[in-house]
């Protein structure tokens, strides 16, 4: 990484916990919705990273890159003919 304010921020203990916290578990991101120093270290890195192909680890908002042969892109919907009526309750 080259970008000397991810650098700084990096070395800040508070932010690289908050990080380590996010890359072991994605969904711990929540945790730091209202803290407004690691939701803008979050979108640089996203930024920077981003360009590249993604994140290790499956971070929400597209960093996870490609997830590979074989993997679910995600709910389907199934099609329904015009002629099911959908309002009826058995």
């Amino acid at each position: 990484m080259s970008d000397p304010e991810l650098m700084k921020a990096f070395s800040d203990p508070k932010m690289a916990a908050a990080m380590q916290d996010i890359m072991s578990n994605p969904g711990n991101i929540g945790k730091y919705q209202n803290d407004p120093d690691v939701m803008n270290l979050i979108n640089k890195v996203m930024g920077a990273f981003g360009k590249h192909g993604g994140m290790p680890g499956g971070m929400p908002g597209g960093m996870g890159g490609d997830p590979g042969p074989g993997a679910s892109s995600g709910p389907t919907v199934e099609e329904v003919p015009e002629s099911t009526n959908v309002d009826e309750v058995d």
